[in-house]
């Protein structure tokens, strides 16, 4: 079981999303897995945002750190 991390364009929100899920997740923040979104400062001192998917599977409740 992995992870995929997307940026559609350079500056643009990164969306993390289980590979071979239960179901297809959509790349937006109101995705019925109900994803994590966390702001990160940028090296230019902007924020963007980091938008973590949920398994429907549960993997990350069985992954390790």
């Amino acid at each position: 079981m992995s992870w995929l991390a997307t940026q559609p364009t350079p500056g643009a929100d990164v969306h993390v999303l289980p590979v071979d899920d239960l179901t297809a997740h959509d790349e937006n923040d109101t995705c019925t897995c109900g994803p994590t979104t966390e702001p990160v400062e940028r090296p230019d001192g902007s924020i963007g945002w980091v938008i973590t998917h949920h398994s429907l599977d549960g993997r990350e409740h069985h992954e390790h750190a």
